[in-house]
């Protein structure tokens, strides 16, 4: 089964966890509108041209339920770990089906 957005993103956080090589660690919370969704990750957004205000886009994406299951909001959670960005990067987007939020990198 593919994977879909979540329903929406409640919180998400980004932090330099690394210098050398730079990387960031990225944690985001959410909801789903039914029990048994799984697998969630940040799938990035390919970008033509690097976004003006140095925020890229991520989607908060899961496997759906393959059966029947509780209608009822359910809490979901991924942290990844992102190397390497290009210059005048300054945080994330993260989108879901009802919302968007961002986190901007300390000091940005």
């Amino acid at each position: 089964m593919s994977k879909e957005l979540i329903y929406e993103v409640e919180r998400v956080t980004i932090a330099c966890i690394k210098k050398d090589p730079l990387q960031y660690r990225i944690d985001a919370q959410g909801k789903t509108r039914s029990a048994g969704w799984s697998a969630p990750q940040l799938s990035t957004v390919v970008h033509i041209e690097d976004p003006p205000d140095g925020l890229y886009d991520l989607n908060f994406i899961a496997e759906p339920p393959s059966k029947v299951s509780a209608e009822v909001f359910t809490p979901i959670g991924v942290h990844e770990v992102l190397g390497k960005m290009p210059n005048g990067f300054r945080g994330i987007r993260v989108h879901a089906t009802s919302n968007t939020e961002e986190a901007i990198l300390e000091g940005s």
